[in-house]
């Protein structure tokens, strides 16, 4: 059952172990600091909803982490229920890259290293119902589906949209250097993506043309998320950058301190990212400023944020405040990935990366309701539609649990 934002907090911090939040402020601009950020602090969307009204989100996981703010769940939605078993596998004949998505029926898995190919898979039966060349190796970028249209990036630095009924090609765009690690964020009719020489960029969603580059001093190799008219993103040298959607101006950089190893999440006005020494810091999305920090052990990719609570992995699982930083409650669960939780039900979905395994924590009685072996190491973020669970592993199979 899904409890209101009030109600889970306050129910998690009668259960839990109350933690220590640091305040501080901290600000660097680039630029003209005026953007189309508000000064309004949002409730965005209860139904998860997108504020651009591009992607269609509806039943589908078309993007990293659901959609462009990369929250990492979807309400309401079924899940897989015990016991769940391997409803069909495929094999692509090469290591799936770092990125599913799933939309109209279809999971597009890109190739990670030798094939250059995208694939295009039947979520019903694993069909594979296309596969289309895309000119180099996609192993470090995550497709985005809007509007019957597949994004996708390769290795050589080129973005590439492409028909998602028969994999033919619409547009290539060819960057004149540097690859693309980065994922595709898809909002208002442009195309986000970050490369390894040092540039954010938009392109036309519509003709593949660039609209604008902007440049930090390292790569952008993680998912851009937006919102409200900006693009915030992680560079590695060690800021994250909020930039203006449609000018490509910058609007604030905020100085992490360290290494940040995870793409932002954007949920109710603040910007949550992960740093290499094992610390989560929440930022405000309009001033870019520090609200605080909570050190743990070790933490990954975009946290799910909902209702309230930030869930982060960290030697179990942590359930935190996102207004305060307040460890409301920890789980006690074994080795939880650093990438692609899924929350749904009051319940997440974690890689358990010793087993290895995929296994369902219920979040009220955390107990785990089920645990399903792999067999081999999942490499991808996993997708979960109408009840059924996608993932990548280490040897090129794209799985369907249910």
């Amino acid at each position: 059952m899904n409890t209101g934002a009030g109600t889970r907090r306050e129910t998690l911090r009668l259960l839990g172990i109350s933690g220590v939040a640091a305040l501080a402020g901290c600000t660097g601009f680039l630029g003209d600091e005026s953007g189309d950020a508000t000064d309004e602090t949002e409730d965005e969307d209860e139904n998860d909803s997108n504020d651009s009204g591009d992607l269609s989100i509806d039943g589908d996981w078309p993007t990293f982490q659901y959609n462009d703010r990369n929250h990492g769940s979807r309400e309401p939605g079924a899940v897989p229920e015990a016991p769940v078993t391997e409803q069909w596998r495929v094999n692509i004949e090469d290591s799936v890259g770092e990125g599913l998505v799933a939309a109209d029926g279809l999971v597009f898995a890109p190739a990670g290293d030798e094939n250059d190919s995208l694939h295009a898979i039947s979520l019903a039966d694993g069909t594979v119902e296309w596969t289309v060349d895309v000119g180099g190796p996609s192993w470090g970028t995550i497709p985005a589906v809007v509007d019957d249209t597949v994004f996708v990036g390769d290795a050589n630095g080129n973005v590439h949209a492409i028909d998602s009924a028969d994999g033919s090609k619409y547009w290539s765009y060819e960057k004149d250097s540097s690859y693309i690690r980065s994922g595709l964020s898809v909002a208002d009719g442009r195309v986000y993506v970050g490369t390894g020489d040092d540039y954010l960029m938009a392109l036309d969603a519509e003709s593949g043309s660039e609209l604008w580059r902007f440049e930090a001093a390292g790569p952008f190799e993680s998912h851009p998320a937006y919102w409200d008219g900006v693009v915030y993103a992680e560079s590695h040298d060690n800021h994250i950058y909020a930039v203006d959607a449609m000018t490509g101006d910058g609007v604030w950089k905020y100085p992490a301190g360290r290494t940040i190893s995870s793409s932002p999440t954007v949920r109710d006005g603040r910007l949550y990212i992960n740093d290499s020494g094992g610390g989560i810091q929440a930022i405000d999305a309009v001033e870019g400023t520090e609200l605080w920090t909570a050190p743990f052990g070790h933490l990954g990719e975009a946290p799910p944020v909902v209702d309230g609570v930030v869930y982060a992995p960290e030697n179990g699982l942590s359930a935190i405040d996102a207004e305060s930083g307040e460890v409301l409650q920890r789980y006690d669960v074994n080795y939880p990935g650093t990438s692609g939780m899924i929350y749904r039900d009051n319940a997440i979905i974690y890689k358990n990366v010793q087993a290895p395994a995929v296994e369902l924590l219920d979040l009220d009685t955390g107990e785990i309701r089920w645990s399903y072996e792999t067999g081999y190491d999942i490499w991808t973020n996993m997708a979960l539609v109408d009840g059924t669970l996608v993932y990548g592993d280490e040897f090129g199979n794209v799985v369907g649990l249910a």
